[in-house]
């Protein structure tokens, strides 16, 4: 391996890794390093794989001593010891040439060392391997984590014992997930034992979180076939069908996720946008409409609105609606695997979808 590679002897490891991934961008991606080279082309395809070796060898030495380490002496993982290492190798592989990366570098972006770097990489290690720990994919050890994460912040709020804390008071906290699913969630998890797991510190509910400060998206970026199949799958809907696939996985405003079938048939979106569709217009009717809200507590009474002479989409198109966004879900699911996305940049890309919808009928 050539002699300017190597890290020199008196160089800092965060100088030493700033140049460290521009070389694995260059060769992984064709970027060019100082100097106008593209080592994908410059260097042969050996000592493409001689530099790449050195580096990652070089980086996880350094969190076997270090951030690895750490986390080891934190969390017992038991058996799944070795696992959590190979882990945490794999994301360096797939993560380190995001490192001071300048294409997502913004004037409002922290520059950081490559220490914290690499400390911040141990989150999505720990997830894998506590999904491997209680035999589930990581998109639900993602939703296990969240509801035990939301249970110490309602025992706090509420002045009551963990064991204490009810499906529907987590629910209120994490409300894509149905009470049904945190109970199983609850079960699974051995829900008597929760207060002597926190008491213990065995669980962990800061390790998969970020520093403030710390611009943790750049570990979770869309590569660019992602991008491509997530708009060609948005490209091929109708705004009316875009609309229910994002109201399906609460990408949307808080008010629309909380309407009943009822509230959204006469919402100003969804009327707008029928309004606009040739084949939906003929489904709007004016008339008046009762909206009750029959599971709300008995406390507040059974609560109703009486709406006069309004613009009102067919209760058909709604259901209609409801049930292609989840098959359309379905069929995105089999062509992207959603549980690896680490899910901070797929929510961003809904969103965005939704700013667009709403931008487009706001008049």
């Amino acid at each position: 391996m050539r002699k300017e590679f190597y890290i020199g002897t008196q160089e800092d490891m965060t100088d030493y890794m700033e140049r460290a991934a521009a070389y694995l961008r260059s060769i992984k991606k064709g970027t060019l390093i100082d100097g106008g080279i593209n080592l994908s082309e410059a260097l042969p395809v050996e000592e493409q794989k001689e530099l790449m070796q050195y580096i990652y060898d070089m980086v996880i030495d350094l969190m076997m001593k270090t951030s690895g380490r750490y986390v080891l002496n934190r969390i017992d993982f038991g058996s799944y010891r070795d696992d959590f290492i190979g882990n945490y190798s794999e994301v360096i592989l797939k993560r380190l040439d995001l490192f001071r990366d300048p294409k997502r570098i913004t004037k409002d972006s922290k520059s950081y060392r490559f220490p914290t770097f690499l400390d911040r990489l141990s989150g999505e290690a720990i997830l894998t391997t506590y999904a491997q720990m209680h035999g589930v994919s990581p998109k639900v050890e993602r939703r296990i984590y969240r509801v035990l994460s939301a249970i110490p912040k309602i025992a706090v709020s509420k002045q009551k014992n963990s064991s204490e804390v009810t499906p529907y008071e987590i629910h209120c906290i994490c409300q894509d997930i149905s009470e049904s699913d945190i109970l199983s969630i609850l079960r699974y998890m051995n829900r008597t034992s929760l207060d002597q797991l926190m008491e213990e510190g065995m669980l962990e509910m800061d390790v998969m979180q970020g520093d403030e400060g710390i611009q943790l998206e750049v570990f979770e970026e869309l590569d660019v076939d992602t991008t491509k199949v997530l708009h060609h799958f948005f490209d091929r809907l109708t705004d009316m069908e875009r609309l229910f696939v994002l109201l399906h996985v609460r990408c949307c405003d808080e008010a629309y996720g909380k309407m009943t079938a009822e509230e959204l048939s006469v919402s100003s979106l969804v009327v707008s946008i029928a309004a606009a569709s040739e084949k939906l217009r003929k489904s709007i009717l004016t008339g008046d409409l009762t909206i009750r809200r029959p599971k709300r507590s008995s406390a507040e009474g059974n609560t109703s609105i009486e709406l006069k002479n309004v613009e009102i989409v067919s209760y058909n198109v709604i259901r209609y609606h409801r049930k292609k966004a989840a098959d359309y879900l379905k069929s995105l699911e089999e062509r992207l695997p959603i549980e690896d996305f680490s899910g901070r940049h797929v929510v961003k890309f809904f969103e965005a979808q939704w700013n667009e919808l709403v931008e487009k009928y706001s008049f």
